[in-house]
């Protein structure tokens, strides 16, 4: 008898458990589509955003190059969806149709991550994102002769794996220097 009941027991908390516990967390939604026939926006909405600041919400930008962890690619309006990681490097941001002229913000990012929705939304998380105009040539070799220096004396390896990434981000700071802000 106790052994029945407990089987019992057992047997229906198991089915509570199966019926609970496997029951979807959280209503899920389809993702924002585009109709074939709809024409692709002229400009895509873009937001970049850091830890500490939001660098620009909602604008409306022609053409986004990001610097992939594949290599630098462009964004265009009616771009496939793409979730991509930022390795260090330029981001360039196109305001205007003029293929030749026109508003233009680059910024150097250290890292993060790009999505770009189908809807022809799109948005960066940067762990920096710095305007390259604000970007100072001799504090960037002076501070990168100084991460060398310790990269070369740390002898624990979590502080020389640390000093390789500080010289690696300094040496594309500086070679982005070098060549200036893309025109």
């Amino acid at each position: 008898m106790l052994r029945r009941s407990l089987q019992s027991s057992v047997g229906a908390s198991r089915n509570v458990l199966r019926r609970y516990f496997c029951a979807p967390a959280i209503a899920t939604t389809d993702l924002p589509t585009r109709n074939e026939s709809e024409p692709f926006p002229d400009f895509l909405t873009l937001t970049v955003a850091t830890p500490d600041k939001t660098v620009c919400e909602d604008i409306p930008a022609r053409l986004v190059t990001v610097p992939g962890s594949g290599g630098a690619f462009g964004i265009l309006p009616g771009h496939i969806p793409v979730l991509c990681e930022l390795q260090p490097g330029i981001l360039s941001i196109y305001h205007e149709m003029s293929q030749t002229s026109g508003r233009q913000d680059h910024y150097f990012v250290s890292g993060g991550f790009a999505l770009v929705h189908p809807n022809s939304t799109m948005e960066i998380s940067a762990l920096h994102a710095i305007d390259v105009n604000d970007l100072d040539p001799s504090l960037v070799s002076q501070n990168l002769a100084e991460a060398q220096s310790r990269a070369l004396a740390a002898k624990e390896g979590t502080a020389e794996l640390e000093a390789k990434i500080e010289v690696s981000v300094l040496e594309k700071i500086a070679h982005v220097l070098t060549f200036g802000a893309p025109k």
